[in-house]
């Protein structure tokens, strides 16, 4: 009789957070973790040596345990919750900690950044550092007694300058023990019953079930709040929020001063927005009308007071969106929040919106498939202002295209869906706009040199100057910004506004460009603010900007085209 191969058994997935449960600061690439598993039978045997964290997405396997960093793996979510923790962070809050349950308490504060099991991943900034204690702590260590002596505000620019760093994730991981010796209680209860909940305080009850709803407050420790109408807590940029109406399964878990909400409901039932009074979705212009996809973190953006729009784009898929105001004027907060695995591959694509010419069309170009279905996940974006005209973002497509094109007014509020799959979708507008028949068809007059290579294109009439971003450390080209005298603008290019280094052009003679190619790949040179005789001893073929002309630029992240036309060809 033949015998059975014995099979492995299958790989237990950890879920590995992108922050310590400890300290609550970002890992980095090599720092030492630890994954936390907890029973109620036996906490103590379900801690794990995970190592390092990983660099990739991918994870590491070590035994029967698969560590994994991705946010969209259905097995993680499924598994049991976890809390990723510096074994520095650790062995310090086991250190000071004297209470009991001292893993199931720090489970608790580390699962509880969710507001309930397998929610979305919120870029929320961490919480500021413990000013007093930091100052306090860096005199103990280093005798810099001046520093408690400093105005608060040039203290905490001195610390900012610091953050983070191994005295900050001390503190830290001290602010976290205080926390979690203030209370012992823990309870389970039905939501419907619980009439407000702030952190730092026991909920709330009323007597009798309620399916009032309530407003769930989030920031980057979790829930910061649970109110019923009418609501007290102002909104804040740094907060999410959703609005539950709840149900008899609801509940509450409130432990050792944190909570969370279970629910067996589908997890797009509750949709979290960045905002605190979000429209009701039958209010909205959708993209399509009716959308096919899971509605779990909505992003708004509010065309008021915004000067720009910068897409983070890989492979015709939108991974963020920056807003740029006067008080984020430059989109590296948002790259700083994107995954490790994408900094690397996204293009920053630029949208200049002058207060001279606000955008009166925007939607949406998609691909549509050979089955007839619309490929949703790849967008090309479509603009339309009273002065420049048409504009497009992205990567163009080939084959057969459907357009959702909509007005817009100077307060319009477009909305996005951010996906497990790191993929970010348009999803709708707010107010209820009405229906673009058509879009001004934008068509390239030249190919890509990549076939995932994004296309801008700007006439060059009426200019009245331009603005050139090069790559700090080599000085090579990346975007510019066009100028005309009018007030419109228009950007071509990976133009990375207020961070890439930048010169001006007051003239369109005083620009010179040259395109070669070194092994199939592009070498895109510019000069700028020299005479044509100037240019021409660098002894290469040199086009010069000439008014009247139709300038292209195809781009990645590393390289790009230009290519110059008369406006008649």
């Amino acid at each position: 009789m033949q015998s059975v191969p014995e099979t492995e058994p299958p790989l237990q997935h950890v879920r590995l957070n992108p922050r310590c449960g400890a300290c609550r600061y970002a890992f980095e690439h090599h720092d030492r973790i630890a994954s936390l598993m907890v029973s109620s039978s036996s906490p103590n045997d379900s801690l794990v040596d995970a190592q390092t964290f990983p660099k990739t997405e991918y994870g590491d396997v070590q035994g029967q345990n698969f560590f994994h960093l991705s946010v969209n793996c259905e097995e993680c979510a499924m598994s049991t919750e976890t809390c990723t923790v510096h074994i520095d962070c650790l062995n310090l809050y086991m250190k000071l900690a004297i209470f009991s349950h001292k893993l199931d308490r720090l489970w608790t504060a580390s699962v509880s950044v969710s507001p309930w099991p397998s929610s979305p991943v919120l870029p929320l900034p961490r919480l500021p550092a413990n000013l007093e204690r930091c100052l306090s702590k860096a005199n103990e260590l280093t005798g810099l007694g001046f520093l408690t002596r400093l105005p608060p505000e040039l203290a905490a620019m001195i610390l900012e300058l610091c953050e983070p760093g191994e005295l900050f994730r001390l503190c830290a991981v001290e602010d976290m023990v205080d926390i979690l010796s203030e209370t012992d209680d823990t309870m389970r209860e039905p939501l419907q019953t619980v009439r407000s909940w702030h952190r730092g305080s026991r909920p709330s009850l009323t007597m009798r079930p309620s399916e009032e709803p309530i407003r769930v407050v989030i920031d980057a420790n979790g829930i910061r709040s649970l109110e019923r109408p009418p609501f007290s807590e102002d909104p804040a940029a740094d907060r999410y929020y959703a609005t539950i109406t709840p149900e008899a399964h609801d509940a509450l878990i409130y432990k050792y001063g944190f909570c969370q909400l279970i629910s067996a409901r589908a997890r797009d039932e509750w949709p979290i927005w960045d905002i605190a009074e979000p429209p009701k979705l039958e209010d909205c212009s959708l993209f399509p009308s009716r959308p096919e996809v899971h509605l779990e973190r909505l992003d708004t953006i509010n065309l008021s007071g915004c000067s720009g729009l910068t897409f983070f784009m890989s492979n015709a898929i939108t991974r963020a969106v920056h807003v740029h105001t006067p008080r984020s004027p430059t989109a590296e907060v948002t790259f700083k929040s994107l995954p490790a695995n994408l900094k690397c591959t996204v293009i920053w694509i630029y949208v200049p919106i002058s207060p001279s010419d606000p955008i009166k069309c925007f939607g949406t170009r998609r691909r549509v498939l050979a089955s007839g279905r619309t490929s949703f996940k790849k967008c090309y974006y479509l603009f339309e202002t009273s002065l420049a005209g048409s504009c497009t973002a992205g990567q163009p497509f080939q084959n057969a295209t459907i357009d959702h094109v909509y007005s817009v007014y100077p307060d319009t509020t477009i909305i996005f869906n951010a996906r497990r799959d790191q993929s970010y979708l348009c999803t709708g507008l707010f107010p209820r706009q009405s229906i673009q028949p058509s879009f001004q068809k934008v068509s390239p007059r030249t190919s890509p040199f990549r076939t995932h290579a994004c296309y801008s294109v700007a006439k060059l009439d009426s200019v009245a100057g331009i603005r050139v971003y090069r790559e700090a450390a080599t000085r090579k080209f990346r975007g510019m910004i066009i100028d005309y005298d009018d007030g419109a603008q228009r950007a071509l290019g990976d133009c990375r506004v207020g961070i890439d280094p930048s010169e001006g052009c007051g003239s369109l003679n005083d620009f010179h460009f040259a395109l070669s190619f070194y092994r199939n790949s592009p070498v895109l040179e510019v000069v700028i603010g020299q005479t044509p005789e100037e240019v021409e001893e660098k002894g290469t073929s040199w086009t010069q900007l000439v008014a009247g002309g139709i300038l292209e630029v195809w781009f990645i992240s590393t390289a790009a085209t230009m290519h110059l036309h008369s406006e008649e060809g």
